[in-house]
């Protein structure tokens, strides 16, 4: 029973600190925002536009491959989550971007974190049952 209860606690943990380490990067960010709100304007058109496109396009490719509803909203929301792996080599290879750069990537896994809230409830509604839920095998 004991271990039972320090199972389900333990289960709990990642949530908080992982809030508790996003809440830190953004304090350590905040001095910079002054000067990083032009370049985080400028950037954030193109991670809102990631967020909305990236899994209709994970779904589309699923669909081209024939795959069961389960991997189709598989490989929608993985594609969603990328938003980081395509956005940080285009901010280094920003000249000069280095003052802002922390400032433009907090952004960035900001817009990130929301979307992916959001895809939770969005993905099954974008990603209908097919009636093929039997693995591909």
């Amino acid at each position: 029973m004991i271990v039972q209860r320090i199972a389900n606690a333990a289960g709990w943990l990642p949530m908080p600190a992982t809030a508790v380490v996003i809440f830190l990067v953004v304090a350590s960010v905040v001095p910079q925002l002054e000067l990083a709100i032009g370049p985080v304007r400028q950037a954030l058109p193109f991670y809102l536009l990631f967020a909305v496109a990236a899994p209709y396009i994970g779904a589309s490719m699923a669909r081209l491959f024939g795959l069961n509803t389960a991997r189709r909203r598989a490989m929608a929301f993985s594609c969603s989550t990328r938003n980081s792996l395509v956005i940080l080599p285009l901010a280094l290879s920003i000249h000069d971007a280095m003052p802002v750069l922390p400032a433009i990537l907090v952004a960035q896994t900001v817009i990130e974190l929301i979307a992916e809230s959001c895809y939770v409830r969005v993905i099954p509604r974008l990603v209908r049952s097919t009636g093929r839920n039997r693995p591909l095998v």
